[in-house]
């Protein structure tokens, strides 16, 4: 019997974007069971959608007309012009690793095969093969969001002005119970390239991905960006606990970590400055003033460690510069 494949519904608002999304979503293993506008969506019916994929422009409408427990990724990246062949084959490649994810499909490793109507006009009769990964191994750096009250909308600025790169996970610790929890992957994601995730189970850490820890256990970070869930309570105060993902965070990536504080009452994050200062880590803060509570910031300003200190938007765009600076170290390094 044949595996059953997932079926997917994408609502875009452009055709070549509709027709794009289709041909990333069959190659990455799923049923395509409808393409369409969100105008033309009224008064379809789909059973058994296992994933609504959307662009920006329809994000919102279409999530008032979801069910709550409907699995939907957002703010689908536009593909590029066509008749730039290179890039529109780079963004292929990022779409399907999320694809990928947010679809589980078992294959790993998978060609891209640029036929059909799209390597018509992109690529005339030629064929163009090349391997995609479901997804990629944080091993260039990481930023590690930390909050509590007035974090989350703290985060979203902060996620609006950071794009989705390949050299990049983010990882958010924002305290609050396990149900409220369950809610923020839709609301960090919103009109915005991000793919998030509460993180469960064990595996290893992707780049161009989100990931929420969780409040009921404890995750532990090994080498090589693996992560594994136990049973445990988190160690401290806080569930999460940003002190104890902080200083596991930092022992793995060392200088390749980043700290950001943003809006939260507490003292999180401060027991870790002096671990992180040591493995190279560095420790940025929101601003004080910005914050709706500034203890949690203003408690890593004491421990001496910080060295930047903006608004949500001023630490994204200086979080981009902190990223840049890592990828062209990195394409020296590779030179």
């Amino acid at each position: 019997m044949s595996p059953v494949r997932p079926r997917v519904v994408i609502v875009a608002a452009q055709s070549l974007q509709r027709l794009a999304l289709t041909e990333m979503a069959q190659q990455a293993g799923a049923e395509v069971l409808g393409s369409l506008s969100l105008e033309r969506l009224e008064g379809e019916g789909f059973d058994g959608v296992s994933l609504w994929i959307a662009d920006a422009e329809c994000a919102e409408a279409l999530l008032g007309r979801l069910p709550a427990d409907a699995r939907v990724m957002l703010g689908a990246e536009p593909a590029p012009p066509m008749q730039d062949s290179r890039q529109y084959l780079a963004w292929g490649r990022r779409m399907q690793r999320k694809l990928t994810q947010w679809l589980g499909t078992t294959s790993m490793l998978q060609p891209v095969r640029t036929r059909g109507w799209l390597t018509d006009t992109l690529l005339g009769s030629r064929t163009v093969m090349t391997t995609v990964l479901a997804g990629r191994p944080a091993s260039s750096r990481l930023i590690l969001l930390g909050s509590s009250t007035g974090g989350v909308e703290a985060s979203k600025q902060f996620l609006d002005h950071l794009p989705c790169t390949d050299h990049c996970t983010v990882i958010v610790v924002q305290h609050m119970d396990s149900q409220m929890q369950a809610s923020l992957p839709r609301l960090l994601t919103r009109h915005n390239a991000w793919s998030a995730q509460l993180l469960a189970g064990q595996g290893r850490l992707l780049a161009e991905n989100l990931y929420i820890l969780p409040a009921g256990q404890r995750v532990e970070f090994l080498p090589e960006a693996r992560f594994a869930c136990g049973e445990h309570p988190w160690r401290g105060t806080y569930r999460p606990s940003l002190d104890d993902a902080a200083v596991q965070l930092a022992r793995q990536f060392g200088p390749d970590l980043l700290l950001v504080a943003l809006s939260g009452m507490g003292n999180d994050g401060s027991g870790a400055a002096g671990e992180l200062h040591r493995c190279g880590s560095e420790i940025w803060v929101q601003s004080p003033d910005s914050c709706t509570s500034a203890s949690q910031p203003e408690s890593l300003l004491a421990t001496g460690h910080v060295i930047y200190s903006g608004t949500p938007v001023e630490l994204a765009v200086k979080a981009r510069q902190w990223l840049d600076g890592c990828h062209n170290r990195h394409d020296e390094e590779i030179t």
